[in-house]
């Protein structure tokens, strides 16, 4: 009888440790996974990244053995990054591939036969899907590059003009538009209008898309941009024509041909805005209907 009663109490105090530990096993438990989302959410979660907010959406077979390992990848790879709006760790969200119709394949993967797919949001707009299985490191790279939280070297797709005399060359062409956008690294909006031209650039393949920071440029060179003489266009500046000159407002983008400005870009636009401004310049082919 003496042995019983010092084992209740034991036992008592044992249950009351696990009650009180219940929630944070939970916690602990419940954030190894990542929350699932069906296809036809899919338009829901992408508006819930509005105000530069950014999702990745990992798509993998729920039959498949190394789920929950995959799955505790991403979700460790992606909390490594915070939002640049609010500061709080990154998330992740899963979609079963084995639940997806053959159309909803097809939207997703293409004509592939590959079941794991990486789908970067940012700001509403899906801007890369990434198809097939990649590393942690690569993983790292395109969560930092679409989240803005800053784009590898390996991953640029704009190119910075060496100095003032080669952009001069760039504005003179006569056959060929140039984009540049006028910046620096610690404008937010400079930052997320990077993730939207490093897309478009590669996705399109454009060899002319070009990036000046003006916080860390060379001083001298950037001085002699200012002076070649390109005005900012009244679309750009409360409608009045101005010449280029230190003061505007970040981003600024200009479009140059033969010599002179022959259109602009005032602060961030997305994907499909920059893409339809494009259109218009003659970057790219306007889509036929």
């Amino acid at each position: 009888m003496v042995m019983k009663k010092n084992i209740v109490p034991g036992i008592v105090v044992g249950l009351v440790v696990l009650i009180m530990a219940l929630p944070i096993l939970i916690n602990i438990l419940g954030n190894s996974m990542l929350k699932e989302i069906k296809y036809e959410e899919l338009e829901d979660t992408m508006k819930e990244t509005g105000n530069y907010g950014f999702k990745l959406i990992y798509v993998a077979p729920s039959s498949d053995d190394n789920l929950k390992s995959d799955q505790k990848d991403v979700l460790e790879t992606v909390r490594g990054f915070n939002s640049p709006t609010s500061g709080e760790p990154l998330t992740a969200i899963y979609m079963d591939y084995d639940s997806l119709s053959d159309s909803e394949k097809n939207a997703v993967f293409g004509e592939t036969d590959k079941k794991v797919a990486y789908m970067f949001i940012n700001n509403n707009e899906l801007l890369k899907t990434v198809i097939g299985s990649i590393t942690r490191g690569d993983l790292s790279n395109y969560v930092s590059a679409y989240s803005g939280n800053g784009i590898a070297q390996s991953m640029k797709n704009y190119k910075i003009a060496e100095d003032a005399e080669e952009y001069s060359k760039l504005v003179k062409q006569k056959k060929k538009v140039t984009m540049a956008v006028f910046g620096r690294d610690t404008c937010f909006y400079c930052n997320q209008f990077k993730v939207v031209y490093n897309r478009v650039a590669e996705e399109y393949n454009l060899d002319n898309i070009y990036y000046f920071d003006s916080s860390t440029y060379d001083s001298v060179e950037y001085n002699k941009i200012m002076d070649l003489g390109l005005k900012i266009p009244a679309s750009c500046n409360d409608g009045k024509e101005i010449e280029l000159q230190p003061g505007f407002g970040t981003p600024l983008t200009l479009f140059t041909k033969n010599g002179k400005v022959i259109d602009c870009i005032d602060g961030y636009v997305n994907r499909q805005n920059l893409i339809t401004k494009l259109q218009t310049v003659g970057m790219i082919e306007a889509e036929k209907e």
